[in-house]
């Protein structure tokens, strides 16, 4: 996943280099602390968590709209951070700030979920090709 962020704050950035694209990259990955916070308090959850339960919390949709309701401040959080880097750390109004932050977004993320599409169905075309 960091490979596709990477790309999508190269693609996005290419144009305004107000500092070194490495820098950048490092101040933009600097920013998901809430995000490795989250995955910390989740994991922490899980381990002390009956196995059973935990198999179980993505089968439910009490727990997945419970998991998604304690996700909404992560992302919150997370778009925020990321609108300061792209207005203060590359030096971008507000506007082309948000702009910038929809457009990494959506790059990233298309790109991250035809991966995970790709990988899921690989199984699938395989045994359609009668492999």
């Amino acid at each position: 996943m960091p490979l596709f962020e990477t790309a999508s704050l190269f693609l996005v950035c290419a144009r305004h280099r107000r500092l070194p694209f490495s820098r950048a990259l490092d101040l933009f990955f600097a920013g998901r602390g809430v995000w490795a916070l989250a995955l910390v308090a989740f994991g922490t959850a899980a381990a002390f968590a009956d196995p059973i339960h935990v198999y179980a919390w993505g089968a439910h949709g009490r727990a997945e709209i419970g998991i998604g309701v304690l996700l909404v401040p992560v992302l919150a959080w997370s778009a925020y951070v990321d609108l300061c880097f792209f207005h203060v750390v590359l030096g971008r109004r507000r506007g082309p700030a948000a702009a910038t932050l929809v457009a990494q977004r959506a790059v990233a993320w298309t790109a991250q979920a035809a991966y995970f599409v790709a990988l899921a169905s690989a199984p699938y075309v395989a045994r359609l090709l009668g492999r």
